[in-house]
């Protein structure tokens, strides 16, 4: 069965939907945190076969409630990082929080009987390299990673996450050695691809 997960789907209103049709998986988790976009979600992706998780991902083992942060009106640019940077706060803008469940990517996986991933797309403003190093790929084998650049350096108010140029840097060296081919995917995103072994082998599925 071939499976595809995205982390942070608000509106779904980008090209992960597309990507979706033209590969046609078995199955499509939708991961978002807030359960007021799930109608819309739902009717974007009825030609999908997919499932809606209201359910925030974090990098941090354990934790089960997490601070949201609205950085949006229209919230598509939600984020467990209470960011500095974000154009709303900078014209003066007020920021909402509210309190989500969250879990790690290991977790959802184990509960929803994910045994590998073919694409996982994150797009969890400014967290998605957090996410990538956290990831045990032993236990959670990905065939393809797609994932937002940072450029803004230690941009969490709150100081609970890491993000910038030297993050991303991280989690590419973490991904060329466990064996992905790491490269630009458009203007502002990166795509890792796992390369198959000498016998021409791809992930297996461990435990």
């Amino acid at each position: 069965m071939t499976v595809a997960v995205q982390i942070g789907t608000n509106n779904a209103n980008d090209f992960f939907l597309e990507i979706c049709k033209e590969r046609k998986f078995d199955k499509v988790f939708l991961i978002e945190p807030q359960s007021r976009f799930n109608r819309e979600i739902a009717t974007r992706y009825a030609g999908v076969n997919h499932s809606i998780t209201n359910v925030a991902i974090t990098s941090i083992p354990g934790l089960t409630v997490a601070r949201l942060y609205e950085l949006n009106e229209n919230g598509g640019h939600d984020s467990l990082s209470k960011r500095k940077s974000h154009p709303s706060r900078k014209e003066g803008d007020s920021v909402s929080m509210k309190i989500v469940e969250c879990t790690t990517l290991e977790n959802f996986c184990y509960e929803n009987k994910i045994e590998s991933i073919d694409l996982l797309y994150i797009d969890t403003e400014g967290l998605d390299n957090e996410i990538i190093l956290s990831i045990d790929f032993e236990k959670v084998p990905i065939s393809e990673i797609i994932w937002e650049e940072w450029i803004h350096e230690d941009d969490d108010e709150n100081a609970t996450y890491k993000t910038g140029p030297s993050v991303n840097r991280e989690a590419c060296c973490k991904l060329r050695d466990a064996g992905y081919v790491v490269d630009r995917y458009g203007t502002s995103d990166w795509i890792a691809t796992k390369q198959e072994d000498k016998d021409g082998h791809g992930w297996t599925s461990v435990g």
